[in-house]
């Protein structure tokens, strides 16, 4: 456990290292082509007999020529026009007649993929064991979308491994080198996110070894990009829970180690702000002043919908930790191989779901220099060959953006739905463990996350207050078409439009009285005179039902 200070003496600690490890309305993925019906006749039959033409007949389906009239496969479509079309009918009437010997919808199948890259057997938490989250069943379904950006709020991001660099975040509104603030955020020139501790664009991370321990710690938030996010499928090293999403590497730490609450403070502010999606928090505080501190960041972060994952530290007791024991905070806990709590985990009634946090293989950091101790140490106790940027390691840190990884597939595959349904979502799928030996949730499934439908229609209209859902897509293409999910818990006004930067309004897209419910605006990239905007960093704010709301929407060239 590596122990660093906050500048007002509250002590915090990163969540991972040294335990030694020995070597809505969301609209899920299409599943079937609409209106069709695959048939397989029986011996001797076809479509042609009076029989069969009144079976279609009567549920609205006719024949489609995708293949040969030998065969024996047939494909019947909805008829043109026909509002009584009932696949599902339709295949029951034929098997029933004999005409079938079997008949179904034309449903869209999944390709079992497994990534390419070595180490993944080493990764033994993405499987399908009792101990696994099942990952790589879930690649079936999503293997991440790069328009979801997950914050890592950390030591820095070795900005060019080979396994980050082509998923590390690329500011859209920012030009490279020009000294100049593009998009007008207040930083200059960040590119690929910020170092909030010695203010500058550069998020890489440095040597830096602890006082306690004697070990380097500067890779730690590398270890948890990786494991969040490292690509895959490209033949190197790991592969990443959601290896298709971005990385924005947020570096609070110092080379002494320190973490200092300022540094976190500004790191979530500039999360918000620039549009991350979610938050990965390794890190933890135990002075009960932290909640009152955190817990505003976390809201304002709730309220820009992005999802607050933290680990729940590795003291292996019940002690409470921040910002993990915040409202509204997904709480992470530490499992292992044995499918049992990390000896090391903390547990708790804050503690809101366990993943795998032993024996983690996961990024080195290779852009700066070690001493020779420490990469005697690492080869000794973390399994490091000495050439390769990989090792493996064990914490709470490391479950953390496991889990984070789990809800960055999520928010790609139902994007409508808001962060606190996504946090709910995340503790109703995972799977009840009744050996774990103390309270740490329920396992992270991956797989039941993204396989179970979100359906948060009654608990939209139940909630207090009504909800702006995320831009999809964002960012958006100039004079392409983004959309907004919008809920009202009651009937009442709403309004709804963009403003740039400087606060202009650019163009209307909601106004009126709506009804309580569910509903969707589109912004098609225009202004109000009908000509496409300029790329660059844009709002979408206003009312529904009295309650202010916004979120930022980045248009690209």
């Amino acid at each position: 456990m590596l122990r660093v200070f906050a500048g007002v003496g509250l002590g915090v600690v990163l969540l991972g290292l040294p335990i030694a490890a020995p070597v809505s309305h969301a609209t899920p993925a299409r599943d079937r082509v609409p209106g069709e019906l695959v048939v397989l006749l029986a011996p001797g039959q076809e479509l042609t007999p009076e029989p069969a033409r009144r079976a279609l007949s009567a549920h609205g389906l006719v024949e489609s020529r995708r293949f040969a009239a030998h065969g024996r496969t047939r494909v019947l479509r909805a008829a043109p026009g026909s509002a009584n079309a009932d696949v599902e009918a339709a295949g029951r009437a034929l098997v029933a007649a004999g005409i079938a010997r079997a008949a179904a919808p034309n449903l869209v199948l999944d390709l079992a993929l497994t990534p390419n890259d070595p180490l993944l057997p080493s990764q033994w938490y993405l499987g399908t064991t009792s101990a696994g989250i099942r990952a790589r069943n879930a690649w079936d379904l999503e293997t991440g979308d790069p328009s979801v950006v997950i914050g890592i709020i950390d030591t820095g991001v070795d900005l060019g491994h080979p396994d980050l660099m082509n998923n590390i975040w690329e500011n859209p509104g920012e030009i490279p080198g020009n000294l100049f603030d593009d998009d007008g955020n207040g930083f200059v020139d960040d590119i690929h996110g910020w170092d909030f501790s010695t203010n500058d664009a550069d998020p890489n991370p440095v040597f830096a070894v602890d006082s306690l321990l004697g070990l380097d710690t500067g890779f730690h938030g590398t270890f948890a990009a990786g494991i969040a996010a490292g690509e895959g499928n490209n033949g190197l090293g790991i592969a990443g829970v959601a290896w298709g999403c971005r990385i924005m590497p947020l570096k609070v730490s110092d080379v002494n180690t320190e973490i200092t609450l300022d540094a976190v403070t500004a790191a979530f502010e500039y999360a918000i702000d620039n549009g991350a999606s979610v938050l990965n928090m390794s890190f933890a505080g135990t002075n009960p002043i932290l909640q009152p501190f955190f817990q505003p960041l976390v809201n304002d972060a709730v309220a820009a919908d992005i999802v607050c994952v933290a680990a729940a530290g590795n003291a292996g007791t019940d002690i409470t930790t921040y910002p993990a024991a915040c409202d509204s905070v997904l709480a992470v806990a530490a499992t292992t191989v044995a499918n049992q709590r990390a000896s090391f985990s903390n547990w708790g009634y804050y503690v809101d779901i366990a993943a795998p946090g032993d024996n983690i293989w996961s990024a080195l950091a290779r852009n700066y220099a070690r001493d020779a101790s420490n990469d005697l140490l690492f080869q000794l106790l973390y399994g490091w060959n000495g050439v390769d940027p990989y090792m493996s390691g064990s914490g709470t840190s490391y479950a953390c953006p496991v889990v984070v990884g789990a809800v960055a597939l999520v928010r790609g595959r139902f994007p409508t739905v808001t962060a606190p349904f996504v946090i709910k979502h995340m503790k109703e799928t995972a799977d009840i463990v009744p050996t774990y030996d103390n309270q740490i949730g329920g396992r992270l499934n991956v797989y039941e996350a993204l396989n179970r439908y979100v359906d948060v229609a009654d608990d939209l209209a139940a909630a207090a207050g009504a909800r702006l859902g995320r831009a999809t897509p964002n960012p958006v293409r100039i004079d392409g078409v983004t959309s907004f999910a919008y809920t009202l818990a009651r009937e009442g006004a709403v309004e709804l439009a963009v403003f740039d930067l400087r606060g202009r309004r650019v163009a209307g897209i909601e106004r009126g009285a709506r009804g309580a419910g569910a509903h969707r605006a589109q912004w098609n990239g225009r202004d109000a005179a009908g000509s496409p905007v300029a790329a660059g960093l844009y709002f979408v704010a206003g009312t529904l039902e009295g309650r202010r709301v916004g979120q930022r929407i980045t248009v690209l060239r």
